[in-house]
């Protein structure tokens, strides 16, 4: 879990340094995607998955 949640802010940080807003728009909104399902996950539990 915390290596993906940390490759993610690696992609974001990346491309912010390289000053590449549209590949900075697409990781950011592609890290709360993933985010939000890992939460559901997490609260659903094992049976909804």
């Amino acid at each position: 879990y915390l290596e993906q949640v940390q490759t993610e802010h690696r992609r974001i940080y990346q491309a912010i340094e390289r000053q590449n807003v549209e590949a900075a728009r697409f990781t950011l909104r592609e890290h709360l995607e993933a985010g939000r399902e890992r939460y559901r996950r997490m609260v659903d539990g094992p049976a909804r998955r």
